[in-house]
């Protein structure tokens, strides 16, 4: 125990020196007690000790000179903003869980961005198929299917004063404490009524109408005046109906259908010969719908009333089928005393329409 041993190799099982120790190497099963240890091989012991700044959690730091001190843990926590992941990370069964100071309502702060949104991906555990994507940016929120191009779930902000925003959703389900009830609703909800020919363009994120319409009915047709002591008259044939349905169609967003509006058919006249009603004209939306219209009614004859109109073509759609409202055929004035007189022409037949819902 001189004030600076210099040993080759040593190995005891405890070893005290005031002074400073160099070895070759040190093994030793106790306590090593000196004001330095120089090594120019290894120390072998089962503990270490190191009193000068120690405190709990901290942690063994070297500088450039391999000197170690005890410091303080950065943050008291690893900093994940630190790091560039290179694989997934799992969190088992923990949770993420933050202050919310970095934003006014929410707690947690996902940054990202693709196309225009934020989003968020749900998929399988093998994370093979992509169920769903939370889709949100300043105007739009909801959950978009790539698969099949199109929202399962859409809402927006651009509503008026008395409707805050527009949500669309392709099945909704409410379950209530005493049972439960199913509720659906369509996607994106609006219409448009078509009185006139036009356009029907496909708004974003709608991919199934329902389509209303129908053809033009046909006119009536004229009376027919039998001038006499008695002033007959044979009254005009009421003009045809054109069928109507009601259909749903698959469509894409932003496609557009011609929409040809059918009118209603001319009434018929009692000037000279009385005429038949004219045929309405034929409604149609695209190549989806084509609705023929309703036939004439007949003009009255020498001896009985006009036959009515029949309804236009057939009903060649599937769907829930209507007809449209008869036009009246022509009638005659009658006064008590002198007879029937002044016959009237038949009444115009009606225009068609289509009303498209989504």
């Amino acid at each position: 125990n001189t004030p600076q041993e210099k040993l080759g190799s040593l190995t005891v099982g405890s070893l005290t020196t005031a002074g400073n120790l160099t070895a070759g190497s040190l093994t030793t099963a106790g306590a090593v007690t000196a004001g330095s240890v120089s090594s120019s091989g290894l120390i072998n012991t089962p503990t270490l000790r190191v009193t000068t700044g120690a405190a709990a959690s901290r942690v063994l730091t070297s500088d450039a000179s391999g000197n170690a001190t005890w410091q303080a843990a950065a943050g008291g926590s690893d900093n994940l903003g630190d790091h560039t992941a290179t694989q997934a990370l799992s969190l088992g069964t923990n949770n993420i869980i933050a202050s919310g100071a970095d934003t006014t309502f929410g707690g947690v702060t996902l940054q990202g961005d693709k196309n225009g949104y934020g989003g968020i991906n749900f998929k399988n555990t093998a994370g093979t198929t992509n169920y769903a994507t939370l889709m949100v940016n300043a105007t739009n929120a909801g959950f978009y299917n790539a698969a099949h191009n199109g929202w399962l779930w859409y809402a927006n902000n651009t509503g008026d004063t008395t409707q805050a925003g527009v949500i669309y959703a392709s099945d909704m389900y409410s379950s209530a404490p005493t049972g439960g009830f199913w509720m659906s609703a369509s996607k994106p909800h609006g219409k448009q009524l078509f009185t006139a020919n036009g356009t029907f363009t496909v708004p974003a994120g709608v991919t199934t109408i329902w389509v209303s319409s129908s053809g033009g009915s046909g006119g009536g047709g004229g009376a027919n005046y039998i001038a006499g002591s008695s002033g007959r008259c044979y009254l005009g044939g009421s003009g045809g109906p054109s069928y109507g349905t009601f259909r749903q169609f698959s469509v894409t967003p932003s496609t557009s259908y011609a929409v040809t509006i059918g009118g209603g058919g001319a009434g018929g006249t009692t000037s000279g010969a009385p005429t038949a009603g004219g045929v309405g004209g034929t409604t149609s939306f695209g190549a989806l719908v084509s609705l023929p219209g309703g036939n004439g009614g007949g003009a009255g004859t020498t001896s009985t009333a006009g036959v009515s109109g029949t309804p236009g073509g057939t009903l060649a759609h599937p769907g829930y089928a209507f007809s449209s409202p008869s036009s009246s055929g022509g009638t005659c004035v009658c006064i008590m005393g002198p007879g029937c007189m002044s016959p009237v022409n038949g009444a115009a037949g009606k225009a068609g329409f289509v009303l498209v819902e989504w």
